[in-house]
């Protein structure tokens, strides 16, 4: 009988494990890692070890935070496993440790810091309505970022000012993005995601447009342009 755990060639004390990919990345608060954590496993001459069971965990430590999303990585042909992982809360520090299973002494580390994460910096005031353009200012985004209406994502418009771009000294960004149709007001939630972090929730008051459509069966109606931008409801909850 055989372990699952074994190296190619038996358990070696020549093994080693290096970090290879991922340590030292600052990341925003709360988002996946970009690079996942990757390790190589070499044999005694260097050659790259296929394969080889590793197992990830985290480490204790001050400001610890952050997890991994997977525990368990098998090398490939270049000897090399990954898994992904996900920062804390600003300020926070993921410290990971890697192990080929069947020679735990053999280890190679990672350190992740977790950074400021996306924030609303200024919303624009008043009551909003489906087809509006809403103005919302925010720091640390990229040009990924999204804004969520409640559980609707909405894209900004094109052109939008993101750091890396024309942003200025102090990094914040002003996203001009259309207010969809069909939310429940009053008022409704929003954040801002960016790299897979999300800012803290602002609420903006919502004036509803709804327009009720009486069909009945085999019956059509066209909907006028004016109302495009309405929440049709058909009676029977559309059935």
């Amino acid at each position: 009988m055989v372990s699952c755990d074994a190296p190619p060639s038996g358990p070696s004390t020549n093994l080693t494990i290096v970090a290879v990919g991922g340590a030292g990345q600052v990341v925003p608060q709360g988002a996946e890692l970009p690079v996942p954590l990757t390790v190589q496993v070499l044999g005694a001459t260097a050659q790259p070890l296929r394969g080889v069971r590793v197992r990830f965990a985290t480490r204790p430590g001050p400001r610890a935070g952050g997890s991994l999303l997977d525990t368990v990585g098998v090398t490939d042909i270049s000897g090399r496993a990954s898994v992904r992982a996900r920062a804390g809360m600003e300020g926070d520090t993921l410290r990971v440790e890697a192990a080929v299973a069947v020679l735990p002494a053999r280890t190679a580390r990672f350190t992740v810091a977790a950074g400021a994460g996306p924030a609303i910096t200024r919303l624009a005031q008043g009551t909003f309505t489906a087809g509006d353009t809403l103005t919302v200012d925010a720091s640390g985004i990229a040009a990924d970022a999204t804004v969520w209406f409640d559980g609707v994502a909405v894209r900004p418009l094109a052109g939008f000012d993101a750091p890396g771009a024309a942003t200025g000294a102090t990094g914040v960004a002003t996203l001009r993005v259309i207010v969809p149709p069909c939310l429940d007001g009053p008022d409704v939630q929003l954040m801002i995601e960016s790299a897979g972090a999300r800012s803290s929730p602002a609420r903006i008051a919502y004036r509803a447009r709804r327009a009720s459509v009486m069909l009945e069966p085999y019956q059509y109606t066209t909907i006028p342009a004016a109302q495009l931008g309405d929440c049709i409801e058909l009676n029977g909850g559309g059935a």
